[in-house]
């Protein structure tokens, strides 16, 4: 299915909030279960992720502002592997024990 069709499909869905869930994680679903075998584990990682991320947000504006902030991180992890062929590393934080 064409992101145009699947577009169309979903706005069709928007005043019922179920049906547009529901077909939103169909899809999500068909297509985790078509990728190359040796990408499914690590896909299936990052849209359990995701979704962990944004189920925190219950105002559409906000986790709309989210995805942006995720997918926008991407694009310069992306960047950032082009240019120096390196994976982009993220700084660990020091955790100290409270007494």
């Amino acid at each position: 299915m064409d992101v145009l069709n699947i577009y169309n499909e979903l706005k069709e869905l928007n005043n019922n909030p179920e049906l547009f869930n529901n077909r939103a994680r169909q899809i999500i679903d068909e297509e985790l279960k078509n990728c190359p075998e040796e990408y499914k584990e690590q896909f299936e990682r990052k849209q359990w992720k995701l979704e962990q991320d944004l189920r925190k947000f219950k105002n559409p504006v906000a986790r709309m502002n989210k995805m942006c902030e995720i997918f926008w991180h991407g694009v310069f992890e992306f960047k950032h592997v082009l240019e120096t062929g390196q994976k982009l590393h993220t700084k660990k934080a020091k955790v100290i024990q409270l007494k």
